[in-house]
Formats: structure tokens, C-alpha cells, sequence
């Protein structure tokens, strides 16, 4: 399988390259961007998972992943 990112910015143009996968039978998704409260809010999740001490150091990561 091959990934295709195309970046659109008006609905016309959106709609015509959606008219054409459709017309290929091609399979394609419609990633939204973050909104402003949303990245926000994901900052915060973050922030509290480092004040629980859920992290690991990038040596510890990098210790891990030479164990793949």
C-alpha cells in the first residue's frame, strides 16, 4: 500500500480530488487539523502524565529500543 498526503486548502479543489478517487475506487481518509482547544488540552494530559511520573528518560528509550 502506498500513502498519498495531498494538501488542500478551498472545498472546491476537495471536492474535485474526492470526485476522482471516488471515480477510481480508491480508499482515502480526511484528517481534520487540531484545533487550538484540543492541542491545549492534549499539552495538559501530557503535562499531568509528567507530574505522575509516567515518562521515561531518552536514554531509558533508547535502552529499550535496541532490545527490538
Amino acid at each position: 500500500m502506498i500513502t498519498l498526503t495531498v494538501n488542500i486548502d478551498n472545498k472546491k479543489s476537495e471536492k474535485a480530488v474526492k470526485a476522482v478517487l471516488d471515480a477510481l475506487g480508491l480508499n482515502y481518509n480526511v484528517d481534520k487539523p487540531q484545533t487550538l482547544e484540543q492541542y491545549n488540552a492534549d499539552l495538559e494530559e501530557g503535562n499531568s502524565e509528567i507530574e505522575k511520573g509516567n515518562f521515561i528518560s531518552a536514554d531509558q528509550l533508547k535502552a529499550e529500543a535496541s532490545k527490538w
